[in-house]
């Protein structure tokens, strides 16, 4: 799944910048990442982002707070 890629893509880069710089566990986030499929709209937040929808916004199938 995408959340999975993206974690994974992250801790890779923490693991491989911690010799040289250690702080970068230690700082701050802030994430918002949002996956289309056919009928559902997946949504997940980190830290202080969050995702807004438009009232007018049609919802035909699913919307998923992952968060």
């Amino acid at each position: 799944m995408a959340f999975d890629a993206t974690e994974q893509g992250f801790e890779s880069l923490v693991v491989e910048a911690w010799p040289t710089t250690p702080h970068i566990a230690t700082v701050g986030s802030s994430c918002l990442v949002g996956v289309v499929t056919d009928e559902t709209i997946y949504i997940a937040n980190c830290g202080d982002s969050r995702a807004v929808r438009e009232a007018s916004f049609a919802v035909q199938g699913k919307l998923l707070m992952c968060s």
